[in-house]
């Protein structure tokens, strides 16, 4: 992007970025100029350096399940042969951390990994949407009729793309526009902070910041030839273990889905069992004053605008945690109890995932029928039967849904039981996760039916011991003694 006046260029370094609720005024997107202008301040360098005292705890889990692949891959550990002693050094805290400052210093691109909060509007209008004018990498989630995306946002040292010797991408998640505006009035900032704790939590983009020669030109500008194609002859060390991954194609390799597995690994190795339990303490937090902000809208909205506020946020940080957590992990266990309880009218989960799941309007006569049927019983709606039979009916037609929903059941997991009377709101729930989000789902089923799934998942431990031998040998790096 451009130099702009409103951005100022004389700011210290921060990695911690903003939560913005409003999007229309000067004061209210202060903090995101002031974040982009301190990044821009700086060389991509002296960010990797300040975002590596953030990871300091994510360094010591990824570190300690290295260690744990290391003494598990058995007969493998001849297969590493001489690299065996290099990987014991590569894989402390220290080394992973200097290895991520030799990526940036070898690339003059930096990934940092705390997760702007930014609402819709911030996108089309107001002060701050020049930001926004470039192409970006985003991708686009619906649920409920309402929006919400995860993408990139790229800067440039100096704020001219044009002269950068250096750039810097942060992770941005936005949020729709109706609901950010209906949460507004009742103080979400604190609410808002810990989903941006949660969602940093899970998010890998520490894993790509390692990997940078591999990744999107929009979320890494390419400074380098060598990181585009390598140099002749010598193919370039992290270009090379990316074609190693297992793949379907040549166009479609797992490494997504690798990072998303190897993230996974590592926050959820036993030794890191610390942070899982402050997130847990966080989601707690978070639903308790989603319930508030619900009760407040309650009274001064009524019930309707209120469920569909307290559904909507506590989906999407249900969705968030699917980043990192299996669907029958207890911590997502606990998001969705924690959002029944939230919801000013649970009541309706069935009614609101039919609506969800089909698209297709009712025929006359079932819409008929399901009128006289709302005279005689006074409900004014139809049964919650009929909704099941939809919602089961989706879930067995669609390939994605079935797939996954299978593959839990294998576990001894029913995501949908099929006795009617044991469906309950969280059931519902984690499917209509699994139906607008089955790609996020899908590495962190524990045992994929997906032969390649299951590969990567197999192999990921070693993947990740490989991708830290060859980023060091990509970026000239030696561990300290």
């Amino acid at each position: 992007m451009k130099k702009q006046r409103n951005i100022r260029h004389d700011l210290p370094v921060t990695v911690h970025a903003p939560v913005i609720v409003d999007a229309s005024t000067d004061a209210g997107v202060q903090p995101l100029l002031d974040f982009v202008g301190a990044l821009e301040s700086h060389s991509n360098v002296e960010v990797a350096k300040a975002e590596n005292q953030r990871l300091g705890p994510y360094f010591a889990a990824v570190s300690g399940y290295l260690k744990h692949v290391m003494n598990s891959i058995g007969p493998l550990q001849a297969t590493l042969g001489p690299q065996h002693d290099s990987l014991e050094k590569l894989t402390t805290p220290g080394a992973l951390s200097g290895l991520f400052n030799a990526a940036a210093e070898r690339t003059h691109n930096t990934i940092i990994s705390e997760v702007a909060i930014l609402p819709q509007e911030i996108l089309s209008k107001g002060p701050a949407s020049f930001l926004f004018g470039d192409p970006q990498f985003k991708v686009h989630y619906a649920y409920g009729g309402h929006m919400f995306n995860f993408g990139f946002l790229q800067v440039h040292e100096g704020g001219d793309r044009k002269t950068a010797k250096s750039s810097t991408a942060f992770p941005t998640f936005i949020l729709d526009n109706a609901m950010m505006k209906a949460v507004a009035p009742h103080q979400p900032e604190k609410m808002l902070r810990d989903f941006q704790a949660a969602i940093s939590f899970v998010n890998h983009d520490m894993l790509h910041h390692y990997t940078t020669p591999i990744i999107n030109p929009v979320v890494a500008r390419k400074f380098r030839f060598e990181d585009v194609v390598g140099e002749p002859g010598k193919p370039e060390p992290i270009h090379a273990w990316y074609k190693k991954l297992p793949q379907r194609s040549s166009y479609n390799i797992l490494y997504e889905e690798w990072a998303q597995m190897g993230h996974e690994s590592a926050m959820l190795d036993p030794a890191n069992a610390g942070q899982v339990a402050d997130l847990g303490a966080r989601i707690t937090r978070y639903f308790n004053e989603l319930k508030r902000i619900g009760g407040e809208m309650t009274e001064k909205k009524g019930v309707d605008e209120a469920h569909a506020a307290v559904d909507y946020f506590g989906m999407v940080m249900a969705h968030a945690l699917t980043r990192v957590f299996p669907l029958n992990h207890p911590v997502m266990t606990h998001c969705l109890e924690c959002l029944e309880a939230a919801d000013p009218a649970p009541q309706r989960f069935l009614t609101d995932c039919e609506k969800t799941l089909s698209n297709k309007k009712p025929s006359v006569m079932t819409a008929l029928r399901h009128y006289f049927s709302g005279l005689v019983s006074g409900a004014g709606q139809k049964p919650q039967d009929d909704s099941l039979t939809v919602i089961r009916q989706f879930a067995h037609q669609s390939p994605p849904v079935a797939g996954i929903m299978q593959a839990y059941k294998n576990l001894g997991f029913e995501v949908l039981p099929e006795d009617d009377k044991a469906v309950s709101h969280r059931n519902i729930k984690l499917l209509q996760l699994i139906q607008f989000a089955h790609e996020d789902i899908h590495p962190h089923v524990p045992k994929p039916l997906d032969p390649t799934m299951a590969e990567m998942k197999m192999k990921t431990g070693k993947a990740m011991l490989d991708m830290v031998a060859a980023a060091s040998r990509s970026f000239d790096y030696t561990p300290k003694q």
